[in-house]
């Protein structure tokens, strides 16, 4: 990536905690397959707001080191300020491009990433950066959505059938689980593996849904009104005691870089 990429509907207000409200449960799915280490050195590629970068913290320990990598320099700062709201003190963060730029604190044991990699532009040029910053024997994994058809509840899906004008990038470039294996086989990875997770995630409609994402799409009060009845219809047919049921189905790879 050239330049910061991101979708409209990331740059709502609050879209963080609702986003991390939503995917939650991929997090603990995406460590049981990275299996940290106390005392390893992990680094969190395109890590957002720091989901998967405070568990990984937590499981590697206060000898343990965790980079914060990301982009945005909005999303960098949200992470500092939860590391001192909580009083962690094993994660730094640092600014770079995936696709182009070597990480300070390289080589790292582990590399993971959840759900960032579909900001890439070219999958196999960043599966090669990100084996470069790895120890040999270090270890690369990553969750990644599967099919949009799956996953009727995120935002993309939800929104489809008005032009899928909130995503900027494909969310689901690496459900072709061959096609994701052979690009990290051609990076130079070895061990390769993936396995398919699906979960139901009961959340508050705030964390599916909100008003912005009517409003971005630029219609007139009765195309708004209009937009809002059948999303707010479709999204009841998951309603359950507590919230809606979200279904979350993803993939989560792993791969090893032989050194």
């Amino acid at each position: 990536m050239s330049e910061e990429q991101g979708t409209s509907f990331y740059a709502m207000g609050g879209f963080w905690d609702r986003w991390e409200t939503l995917t939650a449960p991929v997090t603990g799915e995406l460590l049981a397959d990275a299996r940290l280490v106390a005392g390893e050195r992990v680094v969190d590629i395109g890590c957002g707001a720091g989901l998967a970068t405070f568990a990984s913290a937590e499981a590697v320990g206060g000898e343990g080191r965790v980079v914060a990598f990301d982009l945005s320099a909005e999303t960098l700062e949200i992470v500092r300020q939860r590391a001192a709201e909580r009083g962690v003190t094993n994660i730094d963060t640092v600014a770079g491009d995936m696709e182009r730029d070597d990480i300070e604190g390289a080589p790292f044991d582990v590399a993971l990433n959840q759900f960032g990699l579909t900001y890439a532009k070219d999958l196999g040029a960043t599966f090669s950066r990100i084996r470069g910053q790895l120890e040999p024997g270090g270890r690369c994994v990553f969750a990644a959505w599967v099919e949009r058809e799956r996953l009727p509840l995120l935002p993309g899906p939800l929104m489809a059938r008005y032009g899928d004008g909130l995503v900027d990038q494909d969310p689901f470039a690496m459900a072709d689980t061959a096609m994701t294996l052979g690009l990290l086989a051609d990076a130079g990875f070895e061990s390769s593996s993936v396995r398919t997770v699906e979960l139901t995630n009961v959340v508050p409609l705030e964390a599916i849904f909100q008003e912005a994402m009517v409003k971005q799409l630029g219609l007139d009060e009765a195309g708004s009104s209009e937009v809002r009845d059948e999303v707010m219809g479709r999204i009841a047919a998951y309603e359950v005691e507590g919230g809606y049921a979200a279904p979350l189905v993803f993939h989560v790879f792993s791969a090893v870089n032989p050194g």
